[in-house]
């Protein structure tokens, strides 16, 4: 005989965890303030350890229930929303990035003598 025998299993929906999380999230919030305002850091600290872990719960759920499972899928179908003729995944030219010298056209007597000494060599 299991000791959960005749105990009545309760099936919650993730928005309905969702909802209870929330309420008790603001709850251990509420426990933080008064902690910190009456200097009682381990009851503050500790709430805000527990939201945390709360958090932390919900996110497994949503794992578990397989909210992140089509994350590829929903990625993909977000690409395929932008807009037509728009490729992100082409590089641009580099002609229009790669800027070119210009002779300027100033007779070697005009250069200074630091310059002179690099057109000669």
């Amino acid at each position: 005989m299991s000791s959960r025998e005749g105990v009545p299993t309760l099936a919650l929906s993730l928005d309905e965890l969702n909802e209870l999380a929330e309420s008790l999230q603001e709850d251990l919030q509420r426990q933080a303030n008064q902690g910190i305002r009456k200097k009682d850091w381990e009851q503050g600290i500790g709430a805000l350890a527990a939201i945390e872990a709360v958090r932390e719960f919900i996110r497994l759920c949503e794992i578990r229930v397989g909210m992140y499972a089509n994350y590829e899928a929903r990625k993909a179908e977000k690409r395929e929303r932008r807009k037509p003729g728009t490729n992100l995944t082409a590089l641009p030219s580099p002609a229009s990035v790669v800027r070119k010298r210009v002779k300027t056209g100033v007779p070697p007597e005009d250069l200074p003598g630091w310059a002179r000494e690099r057109v000669k060599g």
